[in-house]
């Protein structure tokens, strides 16, 4: 499992004067993937096209995902992120139900804005991963639509009705990519994982699968921290601890 840190915790952290260039740095320094976030507040020109040869010269060789900046379905702006994740390299873009089209309500969620943006990706190699927001819309999105991945937000899903285990059963083998935080299971707080509610039991059953073969994707952290960078070093502390304490005899 590769694990990577996005670059909005830098946004969390330093807001307006947030810069991506040491976002970037920082994160491949301490020998992480990346993670970028396309809704780059603090300069909206950092990521814009002419931008881009920079920004691949800067992730070369590194394992890179991208988070959607979109919050409605604009199919044309989707197809710009498709674009960039192609042109970086990045073999996947996570989205979320209102970058789709998609509603709990909706009768055909695979249908318009979704299917179409979703047939671009595939035929420019990147794969699109919806991240979880109600139980009900995914299940209907991957009744409906052929390919999509799911994008399992451990936090998002620790404050879900069901818990974390309701999605790791449900859909455990639609799972290609995983942002990881904690929270005290009332609203999505994005704290270092050990710091939360989350149990120790969510935490293994989790990384049962991701050491699964059936999981080859990248582990996101998502941090709202004053220090993104010790952030991210303690959150990979306590998921090594994690993992080493599943391997011991009981």
């Amino acid at each position: 499992m590769d694990l990577a840190v996005s670059t909005w915790n830098y946004l969390c952290a330093y807001g307006s004067e947030a810069k991506l260039e040491q976002a970037i740095r920082e994160i491949v320094e301490d020998g992480f993937g990346v993670e970028l976030w396309l809704a780059w507040t603090a300069d909206p020109g950092a990521l814009s096209e002419t931008r881009w040869d920079e920004i691949r010269r800067m992730l070369d060789g590194v394992k890179v995902s991208l988070h959607t900046g979109l919050g409605r379905c604009d199919e044309e702006l989707f197809r710009k992120e498709v674009d960039m994740a192609a042109f970086l390299g990045a073999d996947l873009l996570v989205t979320h139900e209102s970058t789709l089209g998609l509603r709990t309500g909706d009768q055909s969620a695979g249908s318009g804005c979704c299917r179409e943006v979703l047939d671009y990706a595939r035929a420019r190699n990147v794969r699109v991963a919806l991240e979880n927001g109600t139980f009900e819309t995914l299940e209907k999105a991957l009744a409906s639509v052929d390919d999509l991945g799911i994008c399992l937000d451990i936090g998002h899903a620790n404050i879900d009705e069901g818990g974390v285990d309701r999605f790791l059963n449900r859909f455990g083998a639609a799972i290609c990519h995983v942002h990881l935080s904690d929270n005290y299971g009332q609203t999505d707080n994005h704290l270092v994982p050990g710091d939360g509610y989350i149990s120790m039991e969510d935490w293994r059953n989790l990384f049962k699968m991701l050491g699964s073969g059936d999981f080859s994707g990248t582990a996101v952290l998502e941090l709202n921290t004053s220090e993104p960078r010790k952030g991210a070093k303690r959150a990979r502390e306590f998921l090594d601890y994690t993992v080493r304490s599943m391997k011991k005899p009981r």
